[in-house]
């Protein structure tokens, strides 16, 4: 009986907290819309429907696994197959093969490479993406990670700077900074961003223009009035600096983070601070939260979702994601299949405002409920509690009942031994080569000079039809699997848009937007018109950055696919031989953005149709001009993904060519040097025949286990 109770307790708890979800997205969508009549609930249907067949193409086509070209993705470690790699195993097999093969010259250049990859293995660096809304307590995350109070609140998000805090080096010291503030261009950017069509040519006139106008009787957001003012009255004391970059001590880090009037200035800074965190070779990227109205912001964030090593995205507990949330996470989730591995971590924050562990679990619950909305599934979630985390730290407690512990396990263990799983599979390849030819030496040693003059005629042979075999390799096969996975990108990006540009036009021409009726009723049209074209050049760039994404990733997979292909015919013909592990590449991004964009007379055209607010909304006159801007832009986007799509193919298929003449004139090197130390080895490793079978073994022993 108490645990029934106990079970309806949960299932009522349950219902509460999504009431509560549902009660807050219901009141977003009455802030904008109110009425909706029988004909548009059929259409909202029909565009449910469409969305989801969309979806399940767009699913379909993002899963890199499939084999719709016929290719077998089979990137298979060579040795200790099916393993999962440790450093720590790694750099002893690495340091063991130096010393036991130091007198054995042959080998030398092997060793010299493998050492390389050792050093670039134990020195490489991470950089890690921290994301999240202004509000969600990023700050105080990251304060927990590093187990000090060192990065102070922004308290705008417009004026917020990224934030990197990274290890000290030879020229940066412990609790240095350097600051780099925004160039001239770069101010009026963000100031023209903010003000729509007012156009400047230097920052005096920014200045005469600001003084001129009444900041707060402007039409803006609140926000945007914080950081016109900061700028006013902040630029007088930096003017001579704008566009500079300079050291400041640590006593001076949190001014320029909390003073609007300094902090809307930097364009970012970097502390160099020695801490657990960055003691792991880490950058922490602190970003401006994701509701951050700076443009470069919002285009730096896909430049981290694509670079960064791993991604921190941080929620606040109980918070319904915001619209700014909503499209950062629409973001990921449309690039999240694109990355070799699941570099995103999400983490609910303030999981002490939980009255037990049961309403915990009710949150993440739902928090990854919602996540599924985006396409992201089965995420790596965490609920924390930063400041329980931060002092507990501080007091010296390992066991905390923070949350943090369990993160912080899954994170290290992924940053020490995930990322680096084909760093050290390249390494175990190149050992793997070495203990082919010491068994290839051996098996020579205990032949008679009959056979040995055999097999260097048969080694002749077999160099000659290596090298033909690279020579007639077609090409075309793997670069025609990235044509059409650009077509098909392409496609689905024209396709979305049918769809998205419903949910765009209802968010800007809205009676929330519109609110007059009138010539003052036309001009808020115009004004919201005008956003939207703004929304939708927004959604053109971001469309443009995931199909580069996703091609970048495509592209490695067919390089990596057709390598293994060589190979095997290459072992057909030795079976001792591997060439090397290509390594991944970073595909060379055109820029090809083109704005769209309508005409002032054909905006004050379609303005035309408004007359008041009673009949543009509840007499469908709103409906009809969604139906004429649809088509408007409908065709632009359409003729303009056309063009993208076509400079695109020229584009990969010059690098395309770069690519397969580069790559395999050193694959063609790797053929020939390789014969050439089976061929040394005979003569100079006579004297080392005990030595080559003890290595024999060992590397036998320790390539198996």
């Amino acid at each position: 009986m108490l645990e029934q109770s106990q079970k309806i307790k949960q299932e009522i708890q349950a219902e509460k907290l999504a009431f509560m979800h549902y009660k807050n997205e219901l009141e977003e969508h009455l802030s904008s819309d109110f009425r909706i009549d029988q004909r548009q609930i059929e259409a909202f249907q029909r565009t449910l429907t469409e969305r989801e067949q969309i979806k399940k193409l767009m699913k379909k086509e993002w899963n890199f696994q499939d084999t719709e070209d016929g290719h077998i993705n089979e990137n298979v470690p060579p040795l200790k197959k099916n393993a999962r790699y440790q450093m720590e195993s790694t750099l002893e097999d690495v340091e063991w093969l130096v010393e036991h093969t130091k007198e054995i010259d042959s080998l030398k250049p092997f060793i010299k490479e493998i050492m390389e990859k050792r050093e670039r293995l134990e020195n490489r660096h991470f950089t890690i993406a921290l994301f999240g809304a202004f509000s969600a307590g990023k700050s105080s995350f990251a304060n927990a990670l590093m187990g000090e109070r060192v990065l102070p609140v922004s308290p705008n998000p417009t004026t917020a700077a990224i934030n990197k805090i990274s290890p000290p080096n030879e020229e940066f010291q412990h609790k240095e900074v350097y600051v780099h503030l925004k160039s001239e261009g770069e101010l009026i950017a963000d100031i023209t961003s903010i003000l729509g069509e007012v156009a400047f040519q230097n920052l005096d006139e920014v200045e005469k223009w600001i003084h001129k106008h009444k900041i707060d009787k402007l039409q803006i957001e609140d926000q945007h009035k914080t950081f016109l003012h900061a700028f006013y009255t902040g630029l007088p004391n930096l003017k001579n600096k704008i566009g500079s970059s300079f050291k400041i001590h640590f006593d001076q880090f949190a001014n320029y983070v909390r003073e609007e009037q300094i902090s809307c200035f930097v364009k970012e800074m970097e502390l160099y601070y020695d801490c657990p965190l960055t003691r792991q070779h880490i950058t922490l990227v602190d970003t401006p939260g994701a509701d951050s109205v700076n443009a470069r912001h919002t285009e730096l964030a896909f430049s981290y979702i694509k670079n960064a090593d791993a991604i921190l995205f941080v929620t606040y507990y109980n918070h319904p994601f915001s619209r700014p949330d909503k499209a950062f996470l629409e973001k990921l989730g449309s690039v999240k299949d694109a990355f070799q591995l699941d570099k995103m971590f999400f983490i609910v924050n303030a999981m002490d405002l939980a009255k037990d562990q049961t309403e915990v679990n009710l949150v993440t619950d739902y928090v990854k409920t919602q996540l599924k909305s985006f396409d992201i599934h089965h995420p790596r979630m965490y609920p924390v509690s930063s400041q329980q985390a931060l002092q507990l730290k501080k007091e010296g407690q390992t066991t905390t009942p923070s949350g943090m512990k369990a993160f912080e396990s899954s994170f290290y263990s992924f940053i020490t031994e995930e990322l680096t799983q084909l760093s050290m599979q390249s390494i175990y390849t190149d050992i793997s080569r070495i203990h082919a030819l010491v068994t290839k030496w051996l098996e020579l040693s205990h032949s008679d000079q009959t056979k040995r003059e055999a097999f260097l005629a048969k080694n002749e042979n077999n160099q000659a039809q290596m090298h033909h075999i690279i020579e007639q390799r077609n090409t075309s096969t793997y670069f025609q699997s990235i044509e059409q996975k650009l077509e098909k990108q392409c496609f689905y990006v024209m396709q979305r848009f049918m769809i998205q540009f419903i949910d765009m036009f209802r968010d800007f021409i809205s009676p929330g937007s519109i609110q007059s009726n009138g010539r003052k009723g036309k001009e808020e049209l115009v004004i919201a018109i005008k956003e939207l074209n703004k929304q939708i050049n927004e959604r053109m760039k971001y469309e443009l950055e995931a199909i580069l994404i996703r091609i970048n990733a495509f592209w490695n997979v067919e390089w990596k696919q057709w390598r293994n292909e060589i190979n095997r015919q290459l072992q057909k013909v030795d079976s001792s031989f591997s060439l090397s592990e290509l390594e991944e590449m970073s595909v060379e991004e055109a820029n090809l953005f083109q704005k769209i964009d309508l005409e002032d007379k054909t905006v004050q055209g379609f303005a035309h149709i408004f007359k008041d607010t009673k009949t543009f909304f509840a007499q469908n006159d709103r409906d009809k001009l969604e139906e004429e801007l649809k088509q408007v832009f409908s065709k632009q986007w359409q003729e303009e993904f056309s063009r993208i799509q076509s400079a695109l193919k020229d584009h990969y298929a010059q690098l395309w060519i770069k690519e397969d003449q580069q790559v395999w004139a050193n694959y063609s090197n790797e053929v020939s040097t390789y014969f050439e130390n089976v061929k040394k080895g005979l003569t100079d490793n006579f004297e080392n025949i005990e030595l080559l079978e003890k290595l024999n073994q060992e590397l036998m022993n320790r390539t198996n286990g």
